[in-house]
């Protein structure tokens, strides 16, 4: 038999304890912003007038040390009773005793997923306050570009959270977002409109396939700055009639092409340079890797490719002939398993054709040499998957798999 009880007949939260029925006063009860939605205040209002209290039903709330309960589940239910009958009126509530706020968040999240949607906005604040590590990673690197994730139409604010994790988990990293988030606020400040999902994966796209010596990020910003956010997306919209795609590949599609008009050195259209996801693209991102490291061994050992659009014959084979000389020394089959043979403590500094790239000291990697050990360390080091990418001429899907195996 379930007893019914006053607040004054427990004396207070107990952790590990039962969830137990309590009729609470309305003004100990509050809605925790950390993880609650907002209030509708329109909603209430319908509710209001057609307040039954036969259909109020019981409340979920968590015990707090001060004495107060915050509310799970049943805000917009205490909100009318206390707009109907005041703070002195009592609700019937499930208490939860000895919960975490992050707890009391992931209960909210669980209730409220099973019972309706949630918006996106209740889904972000909800993990927000669970402590998702996502999250808060993604929202640290919008802070020190002064965003922040907010339904709000007003600048400064972004909405499109699926396309944050998107940036984040699929095309690149945190590294990549933050790149992004350079680019477009140097070419339209802090515009509401700049952060429409599609132009932020379109900005993503365009800089995870094209290599840092054929794009120039200033000349791309002030290509930007003559086109409105809207205009950008609108422009991508009317694509469609040529091309077929999602709306951030269009968008990237219009992007490159701006970039081409501007004066200097072009670069392959977008679709050109990622015709599609097939296999066939796949195997064009693998080539793309494979060039740009020739490109960084041949820079390192002498020679002056930096402006050529090609890279020479002669380059190549030399390259060639530099990784079979490796592959000799050390009875390795693969450069990953040459590299690591060849240092295995992680030291490379001695290595044949090892001069320091641009990159900080001991996470340098050898000359056309793509070793685990650098890998880890630089990831260990803090640095993201595009750098891996581009330091050690791996493929998105490899840098992926080594990430996921050093954190294991």
């Amino acid at each position: 038999m379930t007893v019914t009880t006053t607040a004054s007949d427990q004396a207070g939260p107990t952790a590990a304890a039962a969830p137990y029925i309590a009729a609470l006063r309305i003004g100990d009860l509050f809605a925790d912003p950390t993880y609650q939605r907002d209030l509708d205040t329109a909603r209430v209002e319908r509710m209001s007038n057609e307040y039954d209290r036969t259909l109020l039903g019981v409340l979920e709330v968590s015990a707090r040390e001060d004495g107060r309960y915050a509310i799970i589940d049943g805000q917009h239910r205490w909100a009318v009773v206390e707009r109907v009958g005041g703070v002195d009126e009592y609700l019937a509530c499930q208490v939860h005793t000895g919960l975490s706020q992050e707890e009391e968040a992931r209960l909210f999240l669980e209730i409220d997923t099973g019972r309706r949607n949630l918006t996106w906005w209740d889904r972000w604040r909800a993990r927000r306050g669970q402590g998702d590590p996502s999250v808060l990673a993604i929202d640290e690197v919008l802070k020190r570009h002064l965003l922040q994730v907010n339904p709000a139409p007003a600048d400064g604010n972004i909405r499109a959270t699926k396309a944050l994790e998107t940036i984040v988990d699929d095309l690149g990293d945190l590294q990549l977002l933050d790149s992004v988030l350079i680019v477009l606020t140097s070419a339209f400040g802090r515009s509401f409109d700049a952060f429409d999902g599609g132009i932020m994966q379109g900005v993503a796209l365009v800089l995870s396939h094209y290599d840092a010596d054929e794009l120039d990020t200033d000349r791309l910003v002030v290509q930007l700055r003559d086109i409105a956010p809207r205009q950008l997306r609108a422009r991508a919209i009317a694509v469609r009639e040529a091309y077929r795609g999602t709306v951030p590949r269009l968008c990237a599609v219009v992007i490159v092409e701006r970039y081409n008009t501007g004066r200097g050195r072009k670069v392959e259209p977008f679709l050109t340079r990622v015709p599609s996801v097939s296999k066939a693209g796949a195997a064009f991102n693998r080539g793309r890797k494979e060039r740009a490291a020739i490109r960084r061994w041949a820079e390192r050992n002498g020679h002056d490719i930096a402006q050529a659009r090609d890279i020479p014959r002669s380059v190549r084979r030399e390259y060639a002939q530099a990784q079979a000389r490796t592959a000799s020394l050390t009875g390795s089959d693969t450069p990953a398993e040459r590299g690591a043979a060849e240092h295995p403590d992680g030291n490379h500094h001695g290595a044949e054709n090892c001069s320091l790239d641009p990159f900080e000291g001991e996470d340098s990697p050898d000359v056309g040499v793509p070793d685990r050990a650098g890998v880890r360390r630089a990831l260990a080091n803090g640095r993201g998957l595009r750098w891996v990418m581009d330091a050690y001429g791996l493929d998105y899907q490899t840098a992926q798999v080594l990430r996921a195996e050093f954190a294991a």
